[in-house]
C-alpha cells in the first residue's frame, strides 16, 4: 500500500584519487545511466545524470510507515571503476518526503601508454 512519496536524487562523480571519497575538485559526472527498483514500484525507473552530476528528482512511493527500500543500480561505463558505494545495486532506505542524495564515484584507472 503507497501512502506518500520520496524524492532523491542519484548523483556521480569523478573520483580523481580512486580512494572513495568525494575530494574538493572531484568533478561531476554526466550522462552516467542508473536503474532504481523496488517491491514498491510497478516498473524499474530510469534515470541519468546530467551536467551538474545529479539525476533530475526522483519520486517514488513509501509504505504505510512512511519508508521504503530501493536498489539503484550503477551502468558501470567501459575504462571505469566504481568506488563508492561499495556494492552495485546500492540499497536505498527512503522516508517520506526528501532524502539525501546518493552518490556514485567512479575512477578512470590509467591505461598502458599512461593515458
Amino acid at each position: 500500500e503507497v501512502c506518500g512519496h520520496a524524492r532523491f536524487r542519484v548523483c556521480k562523480f569523478h573520483d580523481l584519487f580512486g580512494d572513495g571519497q568525494k575530494d574538493p575538485g572531484d568533478p561531476p559526472l554526466a550522462g552516467w545511466v542508473f536503474t532504481i527498483t523496488g517491491a514498491l514500484l510497478e516498473e524499474p525507473i530510469v534515470v541519468t545524470t546530467g551536467t551538474d552530476g545529479c539525476s533530475e528528482e526522483v519520486v517514488v512511493p513509501v509504505g504505510p510507515d512512511g519508508t521504503a527500500t530501493y536498489f539503484v543500480q550503477e551502468t558501470v561505463q567501459p575504462g571505469w571503476v566504481q568506488t563508492t558505494p561499495d556494492t552495485n545495486p546500492v540499497e536505498v532506505h527512503v522516508v517520506s518526503g526528501p532524502n539525501p542524495d546518493v552518490e556514485f564515484g567512479n575512477w578512470q584507472p590509467r591505461n598502458d601508454n599512461g593515458v
